[in-house]
């Protein structure tokens, strides 16, 4: 839980937040979503199913909270400005492909 309200104030360098939390945490979501994609079989069945759920409810909370846990570790760091911008634009490119997700998602639900 004290990891939890570190990344969420911005105390956690931004490296670490970025590369780890926000990279790395994403990498293997997005792995794991096309595994589902490419092996719907594995929706046959209720562990599958259930699974899955707990996937989506997972990225769909965890994509703005580490969004807005890299803005504020942007905003603390000390180092070169540079790396603070570039985090901060890759946060709004973040938040454009989440809400970019959302829509796929839904839409795929919706037929």
């Amino acid at each position: 839980m004290t990891l939890i309200k570190a990344l969420w104030r911005g105390e956690i360098p931004l490296y670490k937040t970025f590369w780890l939390f926000g990279f790395v945490v994403n990498f293997f979501l997005n792995i794991t979503f096309l595994y589902f994609e490419f092996q719907p079989k594995v929706l046959s069945n209720i562990i599958g199913i259930i699974f899955f759920g707990v996937l989506v409810l997972f990225a769909v909370i965890y994509g703005p909270f580490i969004l807005i846990a890299t803005w504020r570790s942007a905003n603390k760091y000390q180092g070169l400005q540079r790396y603070a911008i570039a985090a901060k634009f890759m946060v709004i490119v973040g938040w454009g492909r989440y809400l970019q997700s959302l829509g796929e998602f839904g839409k795929a639900f919706s037929q």
